[in-house]
């Protein structure tokens, strides 16, 4: 009877520490503050996410210039945003340059690239070669900015088996087999704006993460898939808004 008592009193123990030990852990894992180069960002506002094209940009015409650092007002100068915002921006993924001293240039250049997941190269698939579609594809600049254009679909059948820039252009039946075995990651809507819809819901089916729309449409989509919309017309009647206050507040 005695033995079992020690024992007991040995096992309320234990489990005692073990409780302080677990509560102490818990606690300083309160203390220790999250870091802000989280490999995720997943609180870092789009309109932050979308100057980034805008610094890196700059940064590269710097770098060409053989230019090794630049101030946050040089930069704010050659892109329009102000300093402040700036240095904000790029508080959210960490601490950037010295007081006095600025930026080093290929390092924060290629420190957002792969920030961006431009380090590396996506496969894109580009659906509807008409005029817009035709443009697209033979454009050679989405090499250079990280993205390659790897197969091309439209549902007319005269252009099937076509080549624009040496890519076949195939039948949207192509298309879940084709994403497949080119890992595609990006799809670009270009069709006419009541096909749009029928190949997006291909697109996802496909297993495709990300749209960008140049259509008129407005997709539904889960979300999870990330969606963008390019829309000349819609930019141009805004723009048509601000240039009629400017003249009747002229």
């Amino acid at each position: 009877m005695q033995k079992i008592k020690k024992k007991q009193k040995f096992l309320d123990i234990l489990s005692q520490k073990t409780k302080t030990r677990f509560l102490l852990k818990k606690k300083s894992e309160k203390e220790i503050p999250k870091r802000k180069n989280s490999p995720l960002f997943n609180h870092v506002p789009e309109i932050v996410i979308q100057r980034l094209p805008i610094y890196i940009r700059i940064l590269t015409k710097i770098q060409k210039q053989g230019k090794l650092q630049i101030s946050s007002n040089l930069l704010g100068e050659l892109s329009g945003i102000s300093p402040g915002i700036i240095r904000k921006d790029l508080n959210y993924f960490g601490r950037f340059g010295k007081q006095g001293s600025g930026y080093q240039v290929i390092e924060l250049k290629d420190t957002l690239k792969t920030i961006l997941g431009l380090d590396g190269t996506w496969n894109v698939g580009v659906i509807g070669l008409g005029k817009l579609g035709d443009a697209i594809a033979s454009y050679t600049g989405f090499t250079n900015a990280g993205f390659r254009i790897v197969a091309l679909f439209d549902t007319d059948e005269k252009l099937h088996g076509k080549k624009i820039s040496r890519i076949t252009i195939q039948s949207l039946d192509e298309l879940k087999r084709s994403v497949k075995t080119r890992n595609i990651k990006i799809a670009i809507i270009s069709t006419p704006s009541n096909q749009s819809q029928d190949v997006a819901n291909r697109l996802i089916d496909s297993g495709v993460k990300c749209i960008l729309n140049y259509t008129q449409s407005s997709l539904k989509v889960p979300k999870e898939i990330i969606l963008k919309h390019v829309d000349p017309i819609s930019t141009l009647q805004s723009m048509a808004f601000h240039l009629k206050n400017y003249h009747l507040n002229k």
